[in-house]
């Protein structure tokens, strides 16, 4: 969330809508651009979140006014609801606003389908229900905004270069465990603390 968050062009008085349910993961980035630029943040009462026309409308006011984000989560993790995010990322267009969503509850418990939701950057986690090693992730970013942003911070491999080390197991984790649960098998062991996916032979590992 920090990476696509920090990328977009903020500039001072800019506005980003969310909502009433939020992750401080999300929120942290955008208090930091409150802080530093003065950025607008406006927060969309949902109520539980179950409601999908009321979600939709809330926003659908929020986004009258001109904003450069709607950063919302995919499933809420205070109650379990899951947002029409087809929806919401087609006003988000209308409105000319980029949608940056939190998938940390939805990727690896429901189905996710980005071509379908039509939004244009979704982050997940590894360690949660993809079930993969701590302190992993990954940013999914439409293709044409990809091209058109400047991250806030890089790495060696940014641009095509490449030096450094890698951690070849953890990066493995989080595409390997949700075959692992998929399978059928005990999903225990990707979480074991003492990293099974550096274990040789462990027969749950397949890539």
């Amino acid at each position: 969330m920090n990476l696509a968050i920090s990328a977009l062009p903020w500039a001072p008085g800019d506005r980003v809508v969310t909502s009433s349910h939020e992750h401080p993961g999300a929120l942290g980035p955008l208090w930091a651009l409150r802080d530093r630029l003065g950025i607008e943040i406006e927060v969309v009462d949902i109520g539980d979140g179950g409601d999908a026309d009321a979600v939709v409308a809330g926003f659908a006011r929020a986004l009258e006014r001109p904003a450069r984000a709607l950063v919302v989560s995919h499933v809420l993790w205070t109650t379990g609801a899951v947002l029409p995010l087809a929806r919401l990322g087609a006003l988000a267009r209308d409105a000319g606003a980029v949608t940056v969503i939190d998938g940390a509850q939805s990727a690896g418990a429901i189905p996710v389908n980005l071509e379908d939701l039509g939004v244009d950057a979704y982050a997940v986690p590894g360690q949660k229900w993809l079930l993969g090693p701590e302190g992993m992730g990954a940013l999914w970013v439409r293709r044409d905004l990809a091209e058109a942003l400047t991250p806030a911070t890089a790495s060696p491999g940014w641009r095509g270069a490449s030096a450094g080390w890698r951690c070849t197991s953890a990066c493995r984790g989080p595409t390997s465990a949700p075959r692992v649960s998929r399978s059928g098998r005990s999903t225990a062991s990707p979480r074991s603390p003492a990293c099974a996916w550096c274990r040789p032979g462990l027969p749950s590992a397949r890539w």
